[in-house]
């Protein structure tokens, strides 16, 4: 009898495939280091002085927490579109947005809105 015949010895293939080509990373949709205290604090402040409209324009629309929900929904979808390279645009939504949370705390469309959310009861 012949010896059994070895085993047969591992071959390793070692392919080098180059790097793809680096791209060069978007920046983060949000970032901290993009907020301006100034252009904020301004909106804020523009918001704030256009409560009184607000609060009227809620109750043309009969006080419904409906309303306010959608509008809060607009501008949150609006803070998420704008783009910050467009300055002017950007700074209005974020009025829109500063005026709207105002308004969902003093007019009686927002604290509807706020009883419905807490109890589930739709006045």
């Amino acid at each position: 009898m012949a010896p059994p015949a070895p085993a047969p010895a591992p071959v390793h293939h070692h392919h080098y495939y180059p790097a793809p080509p680096a791209q060069p990373d978007r920046p983060p949709r949000f970032s901290v280091s993009r907020l301006s205290p100034v252009r904020n604090g301004a909106a804020l402040v523009a918001g704030l002085t256009l409560l009184p409209v607000s609060g009227k324009v809620f109750h043309i629309c009969g006080d419904e927490p409906g309303v306010m929900m959608a509008a809060l929904a607009v501008a949150g979808l609006l803070e998420l579109r704008s783009n910050p390279h467009d300055r002017v645009r950007s700074w209005l939504v974020r009025v829109l947005t500063c005026n709207l949370l105002a308004s969902s705390v003093v007019t009686p469309a927002g604290l509807y809105l706020y009883g419905y959310l807490a109890t589930g009861v739709w006045s």
